[in-house]
């Protein structure tokens, strides 16, 4: 039967006997390093028998105290890498390949890992100069490797991914053996020929989602973004190309943008234009063009000329202007200089009646903004115009033959007059021409329902587009306010041209009249007021806070109710009941409570009343013994009265003072409170 025997270790060469007494040595080669060997040595003589078997042994430990030892060993480094590789891998974007051959390790220790160092800066660049270990040290890309179990000579691969495909990378690596023993750099980068190569790259996706707007002079284009990710954006995405074109077969690139949308101005009006869009990557590798869209900009009829400055001195007539600058929408010109879809130039027009049949006196270009002529002494009403080669603008200011403005609204029936002597309270005090005071006027068809039979807005405008909050002319000028009546001379709602106009039969286009102007709404002449509901109509202008009461006299000819007020802002016509005489209440105090310190609120309190005889009203004011402290004075607008907190032009002190307004046999009284 087969019996396994142990494996004896191996034996050594037999050593020849030297001299007794003499020291003997034996070399042993071909022994693994880091592996102990332990060993045991016997002598044999020549007696017979031969005492063989018999080793020499401490009694206490039973093993030889010097029968051990193992190999010599040198330290050594790994020899350095000599055919690293670096080479673009395709299909995914940002891959790079590297290769080299296992180096041998001439002490046998087996290579464990490797160290790679990779930048986008060579170590030949500023400020390494060659300095490998500044360049070493200043990198931030690294990678440890752990090494295949593969024998010296073996191929090595590792893939990079992730890295910019814009940017070349610049590769060192180094052994590492089982001992932690670094190796020297690879033999490119010790003869400062570092391995370098960029990663593989891919075009971005196409845009999606391409929308074209069309708007005043300008085409507004939009897509979706290309979201985060390889497969759409990559990793190096830079910017979206945009391309115009006319017929939509020869497109051109007219810009490119980091985001996604792009305003296209100026543009030529009614001009179709087509657009595609594209992505590209630092690279400049584009993405397929998009499909078309398109997009027809349009134009607007320029805004009213205002600024007016009229002057007349017996031998000529001059009126002037600010140079128009924006459409009637308020938004700005957009060209400069401006184009004919923007403004041609200006039409001089009159008439000796102010609304209807006004005649072209002369026609003006674009940067002559005043017109002069002969003073023949005949008396014409003026208006000027904008216009551009698609429309003219509306709504022009009427000028009276010595230079009042009247400021109508579309019916040509509501108005504010701004008087000759008062036309430098719509001009810049600096002279700026972009600075003048521009009244935008509307009647507000929306709020007319109910006892509100018309509502009409007086907007100051700095520039034509800036509302002016708290404006307030010098004084007060008139302000007259169209209603709507029945036959029988029942107010009603005025709804667009209204009743009247209804009833005339007359279209609103025929109302805004021919050349930009407008013809007044038609209105029922010669009616009996059988009813008398119109005496009891007033007007409500809104403070900022709440409508108040304004009053008014009221028109029944013409259907129109006016006041004098120097503020501007909204207004109503209301059902009011309104007695014969004067007639007050305390809704129409500005505040009861003065504070008289000078810093524009509350400084003076001003009583408004209704004085439809024209009658006399007085005031007074006394404190509470009833001693008379002042006397109340004439308001801003007509039919009111004002106190400014004073006596004899000293403060009054704090405290409780009582009014008393008197007329047409009535006498007011209530009181205020001054608080310093």
């Amino acid at each position: 039967r087969a019996t396994r025997r142990r494996r004896r270790p191996p034996r050594s060469p037999t050593p020849l006997p030297g001299a007794g007494g003499a020291p003997q040595s034996l070399n042993l080669t071909g022994l693994t390093p880091f592996v102990t060997y332990y060993f045991a040595i016997r002598v044999e003589d020549s007696s017979s028998p031969i005492n063989a078997g018999v080793w020499a042994r401490t009694s206490t430990d039973s093993f030889n105290l010097g029968n051990f030892a193992s190999g010599s060993f040198f330290p050594n480094q790994p020899e350095p890498i000599t055919n690293l590789s670096a080479f673009q891998i395709g299909a995914i974007e940002g891959r790079i390949q590297l290769e080299w051959t296992a180096p041998l390790n001439i002490n046998l220790i087996p290579i464990t890992n490797y160290e790679l160092r990779f930048a986008t800066f060579s170590l030949n660049s500023a400020p390494f100069l060659g300095d490998t270990t500044a360049w070493f040290n200043a990198t931030v890309s690294s990678q440890a490797i752990t090494a295949p179990a593969q024998q010296p000579g073996a191929l090595e691969t590792i893939i990079l991914s992730g890295l910019n495909p814009s940017d070349t990378f610049y590769f060192t690596i180094r052994a590492i053996d089982a001992l932690g023993e670094i190796g020297v750099f690879d033999l490119d980068t010790i003869a400062l020929t570092q391995v370098s190569t960029q990663s593989f790259n891919t075009a971005p996706a196409t845009p999606t989602g391409l929308i074209a707007l069309a708007s005043v002079l300008q085409v507004g284009i939009a897509w979706t973004e290309l979201p985060p990710g390889l497969s759409s954006r990559g990793l190096n995405f830079d910017f979206y190309r945009l391309y115009r074109s006319l017929d939509d077969i020869a497109f051109l690139p007219i810009t490119t943008v980091p985001a996604a949308g792009f305003l296209d101005i100026p543009l030529q009006a009614e001009t179709t234009y087509y657009y595609r869009v594209s992505a590209l990557d630092q690279e400049g590798l584009e993405s397929a063009i998009s499909p078309s869209v398109q997009a027809i900009p349009f134009t607007l009829a320029p805004m009213e000329p205002f600024g007016m400055q009229f002057t007349r001195d017996g031998s000529s007539i001059t009126v002037s202007w600010a140079p128009t600058t924006r459409f009637f929408d308020e938004t700005a010109f957009v060209n400069n200089p401006v184009t004919d879809d923007e403004l041609i130039g200006y039409r001089v027009e009159r008439s000796t009646t102010e609304c209807t049949d006004f005649n072209l006196v002369a026609t003006l270009s674009s940067g002559t903004p005043s017109y002069t002529e002969i003073d023949t002494g005949l008396a014409f009403f003026y208006r000027i115009t904008s216009f551009n080669n698609v429309e003219e603008s509306t709504g022009p200011i009427v000028l009276s033959s010595f230079g009042d403005q009247h400021a109508y609204t579309e019916d040509c029936v509501s108005r504010l007059t701004i008087p000759s002597d008062m036309q430098n309270a719509l001009l810049d005090p600096g002279g700026d021409p972009t600075k003048h005071i521009r009244i935008k006027r509307q009647t507000l068809f929306s709020q007319n329902a109910g006892k509100v039979f018309n509502t009409v807005e007086f907007v100051p405008m700095r520039g034509g587009n800036e509302v002016i909050e708290n404006f307030v002319l010098p004084r007060a000028v008139p302000v007259r306010l169209r209603y709507d009546a029945t036959p029988d001379g029942t107010p009603v709602t005025v709804q667009g041209l209204g009743v009247a106009g209804a009833l005339a039969g007359q279209t609103k286009g025929a109302a805004m009249g021919l050349n930009g102007g407008f013809a007044p709404a038609a209105t029922v002449a010669g009616h009996t007021s059988a009813t008398g509901a119109e005496k009891h109509l007033g007007v409500f202008w809104n403070n900022g806070n709440e409508f108040v009461k304004q009053f008014g006299k009221i028109n029944t000819n013409n259907q129109t109710i006016e006041i004098e007020t120097p503020n501007l802002g909204s207004f109503q016509v209301r059902s009011l009941f309104r007695e014969e005489g004067v007639t007050f209440d305390v809704s129409n105090i500005t505040t009861r409570v003065i504070t008289p310190n000078g810093d524009g609120r509350n400084d003076v309190t001003i009583m408004l009343f209704d004085n439809p005889n024209g009658t006399v009203v007085e005031g007074k004011i006394m404190d509470i013994r009833g001693m008379t402290v002042a006397d109340m004075v004439p308001g801003p607008q007509p039919n009111s009265l004002l106190w400014d907190g004073k006596m004899n032009g000293t403060v009054v002190t704090s405290g409780v003072y009582v009014y008393q307004v008197q007329a047409d046999g009535k006498t007011f009284n209530g009181t205020f409170v001054v608080v310093r």
